[in-house]
Parts: structure tokens; sequence; C-alpha cells
């Protein structure tokens, strides 16, 4: 019967400790991982040295630098622009004359 056979898989799973569970889930664990990578094919690329892969190299380094380039001008540009001193405020246009309300709302 079915409870009989429930009954057998508990008499023998209870003798069982925890550590004996996890150790026999990390065996076949690694069972199962050593014949996925034996089954797995392996692929190689392999990039024969010609012509066309040297002009290949040759036209990514000069976009390389063409890349470069306005990136190294604009922060040099940024770098002289702040080390050069700070002008002076120039001379406010507005007199006191100019100004006969007071500047706060209550006059004072």
């Amino acid at each position: 019967m079915l409870s009989d056979s429930i009954l057998k898989i508990y008499s023998l799973l209870a003798g069982i400790t925890s550590m004996q569970v996890l150790a026999i889930g990390a065996l076949l664990l690694s069972v199962a991982a050593m014949l996925l990578a034996a089954t797995q094919k392996k692929r190689k690329v392999v990039l024969v040295r010609s012509v066309v892969t040297d002009e290949l190299g040759v036209l990514l380094a000069r976009i390389a630098e063409a890349l470069e380039r306005p990136v190294n001008q604009r922060a040099d540009r940024i770098i002289a622009a702040a080390s050069q001193p700070a002008e002076p405020p120039a001379a406010s246009r507005l007199t006191e004359q100019a100004h006969s309300r007071p500047y706060s709302i209550l006059g004072q």
C-alpha cells in the first residue's frame, strides 16, 4: 500500500542527519556539474594574423585617437579657464540716487 511505502522511506531517512543530507546534495551537485562540463563542446576562436587584421587594428587605433582628441581639448580649455585669475566685478551703473525706494518691504 501507499502508506507502507511512505513508512519504509521514512524509516530509511530517519537515521540520516542534516549534515549527511547536505553532503549527499553537494556530492550530487558536483557530479551533475562534471557531467555537464564533460558533455559540452568547447569552442575556440583563433585570430590568425593577416593583412586584414593588421589593417583593422590600425583603423581601430585611429578611431580611438580621434575620439580621445576632442575630449582632451575640452578638458584643456576647462583647466585653462579655471586657472585664469578672476576678473574683479565691474562697477555698478546704478548709484544710490537711482535707488530711491528702500530695498525692504518695511522701508527700513
